[in-house]
């Protein structure tokens, strides 16, 4: 299901592109653009979703690999191995999937750029400082919606460590005692098994941490890369904002180089544009 939505959004992101290139989008406003900024969180919320739906199927390819090699068991788990080699494709292709999408985006954001560069808006003549507010509106959505996306991955990343340190933490301890009665059993002599025992069991153990980790780390991934993706819209807004700005004469040189570089601080750049827009205030006062 998750799959299909992926691919919906993909097919949405291509036709709602052509109806913008089109002229078919209302151009006025930031509105055609806030679409292009949505792209990103909706692609990592599918694979977010996905992963935990297809949790049960991943971890399945640890335990047909590490568990019983019985015979009788071997249909069974070649049939479990399957359904979780299944399961990462469908992650893999969702993957794909989003890569064009957010491409499209992209794309969409830098041509709403450009056409706000290009054209003399003639319902507010040469109100330059009407366009950048609205290059400063959409680098605030876009802000936004970066630090849910980082947040969201924060998350994701605390859950792997505490899970993971959790894991490691018990299994160590297993085999530290494993490794203790077995030398006192035999004697000392059950040491020797020990230095065997103990890489392949801490091998398997790092493996099986990763395993049943990968839900989590690949959201984390996704979100990660979410919050990348609309850090840079963020950034390019901000930016053409700023030198709207400076052209029309709203802002010193020096003041918006500096608030331009401010602007590339996630979170920090929430509060730059809310005071570039108390500065715009002012001076229209």
């Amino acid at each position: 299901m998750t799959l299909l939505l992926t691919f919906a959004i993909l097919a949405v992101t291509i036709i709602y592109f052509c109806l913008d290139k089109a002229g078919r989008i209302r151009k006025n406003g930031i509105g055609s653009c806030l679409f292009y900024i949505a792209v990103p969180m909706l692609s990592a919320l599918m694979i977010c979703i996905s992963v935990m739906i297809t949790a049960g199927g991943m971890e399945s390819i640890f335990n047909a690999l590490t568990e019983s090699m019985d015979t009788m068991n071997s249909l069974a788990d070649e049939e479990v191995l399957k359904a979780g080699l299944s399961s990462a494709v469908g992650v893999i292709i969702q993957f794909l999937a989003s890569v064009p999408a957010i491409i499209i985006a992209a794309a969409g954001c830098i041509g709403f750029i450009q056409r706000e560069k290009n054209e003399s808006t003639m319902l507010f003549g040469s109100d330059g400082v009407y366009e950048a507010r609205k290059f400063l509106k959409l680098g605030a959505f876009s802000a936004g919606a970066a630090i849910i996306s980082g947040i969201a991955a924060i998350v994701f990343g605390v859950c792997v460590a505490a899970y993971a340190s959790g894991a490691i933490s018990m299994g160590l301890i297993q085999l530290v005692l494993i490794c203790f009665f077995l030398t006192m059993l035999t004697f000392g002599v059950g040491l020797i098994l020990v230095v065997f025992i103990f890489p392949i069991f801490a091998a398997t153990l790092g493996i099986g941490v990763i395993i049943n980790c990968l839900p989590l780390i690949i959201s984390a991934f996704a979100w990660g890369c979410a919050f990348c993706i609309l850090h840079v819209f963020t950034v390019f807004f901000a930016v053409f904002g700023l030198k709207k700005l400076y052209s029309e004469g709203a802002l010193e040189k020096k003041k918006a180089m500096v608030l331009g570089i401010v602007s590339a601080i996630p979170v920090v750049n929430i509060f730059v544009m809310t005071y570039i827009f108390s500065l715009i205030k002012v001076d229209a006062a």
